[in-house]
């Protein structure tokens, strides 16, 4: 073993000590380098594999490769098989989440059976830089550009600040097997964009970028720490009294209001809004769509921000019903469209229209703001506030009832077409 890594993963398991180590493997090089690593150091194992059966033979040959290693250093191993395209069919939703969601409810399950176990994760100092940057152009908070901590409650990540071209060449070094999953070097999800031609462009053109980032995310990490207590007693003294002093809020740095308001799950889409009333004229108001949050609006008062709930009931979003068909209809309705999969980012969504947002709606060259398109067809202004959008994670797909993106549009003849239907 590199004597680096190991003095790295020696020192860090004495101060994470634990009698059982439940290990995530995939089979592939990151875990498959883990597991060896640990195994190395001789600690209590139990390996967790989650076959998604997503990739035909390709995920059988994933789940055999764990099977036959763990079987080979004796290392006991649990394998949750889930057929993830009948979930997706019934339950909707974009495909690396739900995969998430699926994994980590799997890894508590068994892990809370045994309370002072620890769950170990491999992922890697790339896999840091890519979250990043996603978590940027989704205009995170600083707990979002933090990125993932080598220790988070029972899961551990102690390979966070190794590359994974060092975990290739221990791999190689050593003969670690490991499988390639093909659909890694696929750019149909945003992260896989950054992986492949994001990150290398620029840190070919800043090769100092990945340390600044790096150290962006420790400083961020540790500054959350300070902060947590802090945080925590604005938002039950704001829950307690529905009031935030212009005071306070003039004292305290942005970034700490927007953990703040995050905590409060107000979107943080409105928060230069509601800065704004701080320097506004009394009575003057911001409201916005709650679906979890104790609070739908804010009001300007003499001496601070009052927040509201203005609606006894909560905005319940239509339901959206998503399916697989094999060509497009001659005749359709405003409510249901047909997308091209290839030109969807990530999870498709309804949510209501913001100020500054765009459609290139078929018929027209450039883009159209919602707002003309709604002015154009003569919504009255309460109808105008209950507009929705369909979205994905990068763009508006179709505003429905008006028009749709032609950036999303299916055509004839395309091989894969997904029905989204508007209930």
């Amino acid at each position: 073993m590199n004597p680096n890594i190991q003095g790295l993963l020696t020192d860090f398991f004495k101060k994470q000590s634990a009698p059982l180590y439940f290990v995530a493997v995939s089979g592939g090089l990151d875990s498959m380098c883990l597991l060896w690593v640990l195994n190395k150091l001789k600690l209590q194992l139990h390996v967790l594999h989650v076959n998604y059966n997503l990739r035909g033979i390709d995920s059988i040959e994933d789940a055999n490769l764990v099977q036959d290693y763990c079987k080979k250093i004796g290392v006991p191993l649990t394998v949750h098989a889930v057929n993830f395209k009948e979930f997706l069919k019934k339950n909707g939703g974009n495909l690396q989440q739900e995969a998430r969601k699926t994994r980590y409810a799997f890894f508590n399950e068994v892990s809370e059976k045994y309370p002072k176990s620890k769950v170990v994760l491999a992922h890697h100092f790339d896999d840091q830089m890519e979250t990043f940057w996603l978590q940027l152009v989704r205009q995170a908070g600083m707990s979002g550009l933090s990125g993932m901590k080598a220790v988070n409650d029972r899961y551990l990540r102690p390979f966070l600040s190794l590359p994974k071209e060092e975990l290739k060449t221990l791999a190689e070094k050593n003969k670690i097997p490991w499988r390639e999953d093909s659909s890694n070097a696929k750019n149909d999800y945003s992260r896989n964009r950054w992986r492949n031609e994001y990150l290398p462009f620029l840190n070919a053109k800043i090769p100092t970028l990945s340390t600044s980032v790096n150290l962006i995310q420790d400083i961020f990490q540790k500054q959350l720490d300070t902060d947590k207590i802090q945080n925590d007693k604005w938002r039950k003294k704001i829950l307690k009294t529905s009031k935030f002093s212009l005071n306070e809020i003039n004292e305290l740095p942005i970034y700490q209001l927007v953990e703040i308001f995050k905590l409060l799950e107000i979107p943080l889409y409105n928060l230069p809004a509601i800065l704004a009333l701080v320097n506004s004229q009394k009575g003057n108001k911001r409201s916005w769509t709650s679906l979890s949050g104790p609070y739908n609006s804010v009001i300007r008062e003499a001496d601070s921000l009052v927040f509201h709930t203005t609606n006894t009931q909560k905005f319940k979003l239509p339901s959206i019903e998503i399916c697989e068909v094999r060509e497009v209809p001659k005749d359709f309705n405003k409510n249901t469209f047909y997308l091209n999969p290839e030109k969807i980012s990530g999870k498709i969504s309804l949510r209501k229209w913001e100020i500054g947002d765009r459609i290139h709606a078929i018929g027209l060259k450039g883009s159209k703001l919602i707002s003309d398109v709604l002015t154009s067809a003569k919504v009255p202004n309460l109808e105008r506030e209950q507009q929705l959008v369909l979205v994905d994670e990068e763009k508006i797909i179709a505003c429905p009832g008006f028009c749709i993106d032609r950036r999303a549009v299916s055509k004839t003849g395309d091989q894969e077409i997904i029905q989204v239907k508007i209930k």
